[in-house]
């Protein structure tokens, strides 16, 4: 009923075909996601890696070929493709996890006592995540309805720039969240974690400071039209970075299954990026955007780093929070 305002409102034309398209392709990524999550907990490292990287490939094949093609090209044909690659990595999941996924709709039953705790689990990081979800989309949202497409194009451009050290993050992550649950149960001295902190707070430092040294590089790579994105690279790059590092020292909230703690952080944060984005996008576009996301997401950072040592242990953390602050109020 309301694909034509929706389609409007997500790319400035009422086409319903674009909404629908988006549709299949949340649907698409969902199953995707989970059948790749089966890799990831056997252990099937190539698999898995192979699954990360080949969805990239794919989009990338395909966009070549349409680039490449004599006819006139439309957004339609860009989300033809996306949809296309989408596809193409569903069935190469749904045919490496087929003894999984077969067996779970044939022969599998569900153990209730199992499920309760399982939801008493994940349920907290169902709602933290839908916050995080909107705390790292709020400022595209607002710069969609409070400032112009061209601001709109300088910041995703940015944030693609800033994407390598997503990179960083998913690998981290990957390999962190199974390490760090299999030392604490072999009762590892868990104080290796202050030292980790420190190493990954130095590579966070060194990343951004190479970042900020070689952002004029990127005056050779793009359009002049463009020329904001190198302003805006460091405040991207705060997202990603403290994240990650926040994964080392939020690690208490896991390991205490206080998961319902991650609602009040990511609310807190959320609130903080709204407030934020509301006074400063009207007034300065996708600048304005970029300082609100790295100011957020510092408050993200200290409130898990907060949290997980008011319920876990209590390390050493004014230096975090000193580096953090330091990093953010450069970039902005």
């Amino acid at each position: 009923f309301f694909s034509a305002p929706l389609a409007q409102l997500l790319y400035d034309d009422a086409n319903p075909w674009w909404f629908w398209a988006t549709l299949m392709g949340v649907l698409l990524a969902y199953v995707a996601r989970f059948l790749s999550l089966i890799l990831r907990m056997q252990e099937r490292g190539l698999a898995y890696s192979t699954s990360q990287v080949l969805p990239k490939i794919l989009l990338l094949l395909l966009m070549l070929a349409i680039a490449f093609a004599t006819f006139t090209k439309t957004f339609s044909h860009l989300i033809l493709i996306t949809l296309a690659a989408s596809l193409l990595v569903v069935a190469v999941y749904a045919w490496n996890t087929k003894s999984d996924w077969l067996a779970a709709i044939t022969s599998a039953k569900i153990a209730p006592l199992e499920l309760r705790k399982l939801l008493a689990f994940g349920s907290p990081l169902v709602v933290s995540g839908l916050a995080y979800w909107g705390l790292s989309a709020t400022s595209t949202i607002v710069l969609r309805t409070w400032s112009s497409l061209d601001e709109l194009a300088v910041y995703s451009v940015a944030n693609s720039f800033a994407g390598a050290a997503v990179v960083l993050q998913a690998i981290f992550s990957i390999v962190w969240a199974p390490t760090v649950y299999k030392w604490n149960a072999q009762g590892v001295d868990m104080r290796v974690v202050d030292k980790i902190a420190k190493q990954m707070l130095a590579a966070v430092c060194a990343l951004f400071a190479v970042c900020a040294g070689l952002a004029w590089v990127l005056d050779y790579v793009l359009p002049s039209h463009y020329v904001g994105v190198k302003s805006l690279l460091l405040c991207m790059l705060i997202q990603p970075l403290l994240y990650t590092l926040s994964e080392v020292t939020g690690v208490g909230i896991g390991l205490e299954r206080r998961t319902n703690l991650m609602i009040g952080v990511t609310v807190l944060a959320l609130s903080v990026n709204v407030g934020l984005n509301y006074t400063l996008v009207p007034h300065m576009g996708a600048t304005g955007a970029a300082i609100s996301n790295a100011i957020a997401f510092t408050v993200f950072f200290i409130a898990k780093t907060e949290a997980s040592a008011q319920v876990w242990r209590n390390f050493p953390r004014a230096y975090l929070y000193l580096s953090a602050l330091t990093l953010t109020g450069a970039a902005a």
